[in-house]
């Protein structure tokens, strides 16, 4: 199987089983568009915890070794950027193949 294809399955995965939405959680959709405008990271998955409005965005990676620094900091961007529109404050948390058990 090529790289793209077990990151996709991964991702896929990690979406159904690792990040279970408790009910003081929202899942927040991020247009992958609208951030590529803007030339900021895209995001695999976020969430919105309730009352506090923080939330928390997912980078998922079959090796968290291999975030690049400009990926990283594509992130970071995004992330400010996000927080601002929601006024919230963000966490960034990268989740590798090896850390999902």
């Amino acid at each position: 199987m090529d790289s793209w294809k077990k990151g996709q399955n991964f991702e896929r995965e990690c979406s159904k089983n690792l990040i279970s939405f408790e009910k003081e959680e929202i899942p927040l959709l991020v247009c992958p568009r609208l951030l590529r405008k803007r030339n900021l990271g895209q995001v695999d998955l976020a969430k919105v915890r309730r009352p506090s409005k923080d939330i928390t965005i997912y980078e998922l990676k079959s090796d968290v070794h291999m975030v690049s620094f400009r990926q990283k900091r594509r992130l970071m961007e995004s992330c400010q950027f996000i927080g601002t529109i929601f006024q919230s404050k963000i966490n960034l948390e990268f989740i590798g193949q090896e850390q999902k058990n």
